[in-house]
């Protein structure tokens, strides 16, 4: 039945080969990087807000720096005095479901490529630093884009949207 598809001995058919090359297509390490299937175990997040002027803002757009552990541990420091390379104090353990819905709002925002580093001009800066599937990289994003992961930061850090 499949005569035109056999191969010599110690030879791989050319069946085998056409799966093995549409399987490396779907999951090239960039398409992995961005896929938002599933958390990745290693996933992990930190992200500053830093405000670069002194209007009043939305809760979730004040300055704030966020640390999520693989394991869960959400970390929060709020207030001007937020920033990168300090380790905020511990504020939840986020269970799975919670660590997933991070990670969902996260994973579109990466950049193509673990590799890319952009940066986009506004009233705020939001530098991110992200790791997952072993890779890690740092870019920022508009906070229009992003709004829904800061919003629901704010909120794992105690700020419901109701409350001033």
């Amino acid at each position: 039945m499949f005569g035109s598809m056999q191969s010599l001995p110690g030879q791989l058919s050319p069946a085998v080969l056409l799966v093995a090359m549409l399987v490396g297509c779907v999951t090239s390490p960039d398409a992995q990087w961005t896929s938002t299937h599933t958390t990745p175990p290693d996933f992990a997040l930190a992200l500053t807000i830093t405000a670069t002027d002194a209007a009043p803002r939305a809760k979730h757009r004040r300055p704030a720096h966020y640390v999520l552990e693989p394991d869960g541990t959400f970390r929060a420091a709020l207030g001007p005095g937020a920033q990168n390379g300090l380790l905020p104090p511990v504020t939840a353990r986020l269970d799975p479901v919670e660590i997933d819905e991070i990670w969902q709002l996260t994973a579109p925002l990466l950049p193509p490529s673990p590799i890319a580093t952009t940066a986009m001009a506004d009233e705020l800066e939001i530098q991110t630093t992200v790791t997952a599937h072993r890779r890690t990289t740092r870019w920022q994003f508009q906070p229009q884009a992003g709004d829904p992961l800061l919003r629901r930061l704010a909120e794992l850090r105690g700020d419901r949207p109701d409350r001033p």
